[in-house]
This record gives structure tokens, C-alpha cells and sequence, in this order.
């Protein structure tokens, strides 16, 4: 038994609930395929359980540098206020946290459930658990879906299945595939927000400590990208949305092969003068030890480890540091370089970047290039951003834009 939709979307998270919902605006008969048992899951886990879906700031510099004119090109016409409106519209609250969006309720399953409310209102057909066995492209136009469910027909389709990114939600990258086989160009998925990996001898011994500092990265021995936040120090490397913002590029060059290192500045708001001078003032007393005269500026441990990486003893006198030895303390506090040897697979990776190739698809519609009647929305593309509410920001305004240009 065969039926028919005017607009299939095969993926029910953030950009396929609003593709459904924008493309039922003009009454078409809407089907949503899902292969989790519910919508939305991904949802659930952003913003640490929170879902920060959006940001005041929204710039092109906030998307990956090779598509961010793409990106920003079709969130225009869908932006943060248009988001915050459609929220607000459909039962949600907001709160708004130095531009950071979230739910008032700090809840993302508030965010799953006005969706769920307004597939419900516009009577928009769902089923999950479905796994897509093949796709045909019909003449003179429209599509069948072929599932264990049954074969699904429709005029307009709409890929929405996600990326590879933390597949505990369901993003296996199957999309991909489905995308490769009706024609479409795939770049390679890397994770994009993601920890990184380190030989540096004593993560350990630092596992844990959370601080506020600066994370250059370097390529080649050349700085390329900085950026400044609270850095996670663990057994493995290093963590934190600095590390994350930066991890996209220290991902592609690993896997290019390039030689990749980070330079941690865990005293960003002191000059090397400045800490020499802290560090002089206390060795003046008598009684310290020489990690009790370092104490005092950052974590202890990661104070404690910088004097262990140089080999000094922990418990020799304050007084017998010299005043080469003042700066090269105060170098490795503000410029510790460790080596980054490998990077946090997909299942902790928050987005992916790679994607259906955006040269491929038209902005202005989400509408393939190669194949009519096919769209495209959220992270199967290849786009994506930095962390604060970017990447669901895209998922809202490519879901948008691809349901209604279907639905039209």
C-alpha cells in the first residue's frame, strides 16, 4: 500500500519539525519520517539540557569561514528575532542571558514541547521509527520512499536527518548516503565542536581543573585563531567552549596532517612583568615554599604542575629562585604549548562540519540544484557555527525557509 503526502521530511529534529511546520502554513498534507521513537532528541541534550536556540549576536563570523555567506544568506530571512517570535507565538517563554536565548524555563524539553503542540495543532502527520531502505526519483517529478513501514509518495522532499555528531540522538550520518545517492556532492564530516587531545605529560595531574584563560592555536608553529573562555583541563587535553570554538580547525589540519599545538594562557589579564612581580613580592618571605609563592595567582594544581613541568621541587625555599627563573614561570603561566596529537571522536562532538556541499543547493530556496522538488535543512548541510545558540539558529532558519519554499 502506497501513501501520498504533498511534502515528505525525513528527519524530525530541530530544522525537520520547523520545515513541517513552516510548510503546513499553506495547508499541504505533511509528513514527517523519524528513525528515533520520538522527535526531537537531539534537542533534549543542547545547552546542557537547557537549549540555548538562539543568539542576539548573529554575525558571519560566527559560521564556519568557507560557507558563512551561505549561512548567513538564508538566515536573514529567518533570524533571531523572527525565532524568538515563532517561540513566543507557539506557548514559549524566553529568557535572555547576555544574548545567549534559553527557554525560561532552562528546560529544553519546554522547546520539544510547544513543537510537539504545534505539529499537533496543524494536524501534521508523524512516524517514527522508521528506517529509510531507498529513494526514487519519479518522472515527471515528485518521489517514493520505500521503508519497513511501507512505500510514502510525495511531490516535495526534504532531507532533514542531522549529521554524524553525538549519535546517542540518533545522528548516524545516514542522511549522507541518501543525499549521495540522488546525486549530491558529500564534504567530509569532521567533528566541529569537540575536545582535543593532547601528549602533554601532565594533563593528568590537572584533570578537572576548570579556569578562565586564552587558547591560541597553532598550525605549523603559526597562530591561526584564539579565543578566550573557561578552559577544561583533562587526563586526555583540553576542554571548554574555547577549545571547542577552535577545534574545527585544529580537526581539519590534524587530519591534513599538519603539525597542530595550543599555546594556554592561563593569566590573560596579567602581563609576564606583572607576574614576575606577584612572584618576587612573595618569595621576599622567608618561610614559603616555592609552590606556596607561585600559589595565589590561578588553580593550585595547574600552578603546582607548571613548576613540576620546569623541575622544581615543590617544597624548596621561595628565596633560592632567581630572577630567570621568576620569568620562566611567568612564561609557562602565560604560554604553556602542548602538543595536539588527536581530537574527541563523533559521540562527543556537538555538530559536525561537512555536509551536502551548499554549491549544490540554492540558497535563496534550500532547494537542490541537481534535483528538483529536493531540499535540504540543518546540519546534513555543511554548515556550521560556534557555540551560543548558532547551530540551532541555522537548524530554525534552513528548516524554515526549505518548508515554506516546498510548500510554494
Amino acid at each position: 500500500m502506497k501513501e501520498f503526502f504533498d511534502i515528505i521530511i525525513i528527519g524530525g529534529g530541530a530544522s525537520g519539525m520547523m520545515a513541517a511546520i513552516a510548510a503546513a502554513e499553506s495547508e499541504k498534507k505533511v509528513l514527517i519520517l523519524e528513525h528515533n521513537e520520538r522527535l526531537g532528541k537531539k534537542i533534549l541534550q543542547t545547552g546542557n539540557g537547557r537549549c540555548n536556540l538562539t543568539n542576539l549576536y548573529m554575525e558571519q563570523e560566527c559560521y564556519c569561514r568557507e560557507n558563512s555567506g551561505f549561512a548567513m544568506n538564508v538566515i536573514r530571512d529567518f533570524n533571531q528575532q523572527d525565532v524568538m517570535s515563532f517561540f513566543q507565538d507557539i506557548g514559549l517563554m524566553l529568557h535572555d542571558r547576555g544574548g545567549y536565548v534559553y527557554p525560561n524555563s532552562d528546560q529544553a524539553s519546554s522547546v520539544n514541547e510547544v513543537l510537539y503542540l504545534e505539529l499537533k495543532r496543524k494536524k501534521i502527520n508523524v512516524r517514527t521509527q522508521v528506517t529509510i531502505k531507498k529513494i526514487t526519483k519519479k518522472k515527471p517529478e515528485g518521489f517514493e520512499i520505500s521503508t519497513e513501514q511501507g512505500i510514502f509518495q510525495c511531490n516535495r522532499l526534504i532531507l532533514a536527518t542531522g549529521s554524524k555528531a553525538y549519535p546517542k540522538s540518533g545522528s548516524d550520518g545516514s542522511g549522507y548516503e541518501l543525499a549521495q545517492k540522488l546525486g549530491h556532492t558529500v564534504m567530509t564530516p569532521l567533528p566541529a565542536l569537540t575536545s582535543l587531545q593532547s601528549d602533554f605529560p601532565f594533563m593528568k595531574s590537572v584533570s578537572g581543573v576548570r579556569c578562565d584563560g586564552l587558547v591560541k592555536l597553532l598550525i605549523n608553529g603559526e597562530e591561526t585563531i584564539r579565543e578566550r573562555g573557561e578552559i577544561q583541563m583533562t587526563d586526555y587535553g583540553i576542554s571548554g567552549i574555547p577549545v571547542f570554538q577552535i577545534s574545527r580547525y585544529a580537526v581539519q589540519e590534524i587530519c591534513n596532517k599538519k603539525r597542530v599545538s595550543c599555546i594556554l594562557d592561563f593569566l590573560p589579564d596579567y602581563s609576564e612583568m606583572k607576574v614576575i612581580e606577584f612572584i618576587r613580592k612573595k618569595k621576599e618571605r622567608k618561610d614559603l615554599t616555592m609552590e606556596e609563592a607561585v600559589g595565589g595567582m590561578i588553580n593550585r594544581k595547574l600552578s603546582s604542575m607548571i613548576l613540576n613541568y620546569l623541575g622544581y621541587p615543590l617544597d624548596a625555599p621561595a628565596v633560592k629562585l632567581k630572577e630567570n627563573d621568576l620569568r620562566a614561570i611567568a612564561i609557562q603561566l602565560k604560554n604553556l604549548k602542548i602538543n595536539i596529537t588527536g581530537y574527541n571522536s563523533f559521540d562527543y562532538g556537538q555538530v559536525c562540519q561537512g555536509g551536502v556541499d551548499v554549491k549544490e543547493i540554492n540558497y535563496t530556496t534550500m532547494e537542490s540544484r541537481k534535483v528538483k522538488g529536493l531540499y535540504f535543512a540543518g546540519e546534513i548541510v555543511d554548515v556550521d557555527g560556534i557555540c551560543g545558540g548558532y547551530n540551532l539558529q541555522w537548524a530554525w532558519s534552513s528548516g524554515h525557509k526549505a518548508g515554506k519554499a516546498a510548500a510554494q
